[in-house]
């Protein structure tokens, strides 16, 4: 007998908001998880945790990957629909079953909601 397709969650956002939801769905069996974030580099205060050995230690490995791409919409095909997109800035798009928008105060994610 075949296992079920995993569980596609995309999560906008590298920030706690996003890495915290990450991390726990990453340890659930039959989840995959995929963050997407607009910032290409650690900003300073994450610099500071990963010298201190912080940053490594929160991210299993392989448990995530990561895009640097921003999300600017996400969209269902129609009522019902089993997945969600979210749009890229440059025109690209990845579909989920889940979309967790983990991405601030100026949330793409939460717009289109």
């Amino acid at each position: 007998m075949s296992s079920p397709a995993p569980l596609r969650v995309a999560i906008t956002g590298a920030g706690p908001a996003g890495l915290g939801p990450a991390i726990a769905l990453s340890q659930l069996p039959g989840v995959e998880v995929e963050v997407y974030e607009r910032a290409t580099e650690l900003r300073e205060k994450w610099t500071y945790r990963r010298a201190r050995g912080e940053y490594q230690r929160a991210k299993p490995a392989g448990a995530i990957t990561a895009a640097s791409r921003k999300a600017t919409t996400t969209a269902d095909g129609a009522t019902g629909a089993s997945e969600a997109w979210l749009v890229f800035e440059d025109g690209e798009a990845a579909d989920a079953e889940l979309i967790v928008g983990g991405d601030g105060i100026r949330s793409a994610a939460r717009d289109a909601v």
